[in-house]
């Protein structure tokens, strides 16, 4: 239901979403919360794309160093950034760590 300012409403349609999980999904982030470093882990080659968000849905990724990297594994460095609460995005999955 949508209300203009003038208290007129209207309904839109209503769509559903099937979500297929894979076993590509099944991504591992240790240790959370992180002090400086976390590690990404999967038993699948699932990092072709990694992407960091703050809380307020920035994409910082551009801030972050990459330790290592490997087809199963990625370290990532977080150590310049505040404490609080980022988001990983890879392929597949979307993930929440914090940040002490």
């Amino acid at each position: 239901k949508q209300t203009d300012y003038n208290g007129q409403f209207s309904y839109s349609l209503i769509k559903s979403v099937n979500r297929k999980t894979t076993n590509a999904s099944d991504i591992r982030i240790y240790p959370n919360p992180i002090l400086n470093v976390a590690t990404l882990k999967t038993k699948h080659s699932a990092f072709d794309t990694i992407l960091v968000y703050d809380v307020y849905g920035r994409n910082i990724t551009s801030l972050l160093n990459i330790v290592e990297i490997s087809k199963n594994e990625v370290v990532i460095d977080f150590s310049n950034l505040d404490s609080g609460v980022y988001s990983i995005q890879t392929l597949n999955t979307t993930s929440r760590i914090v940040k002490q």
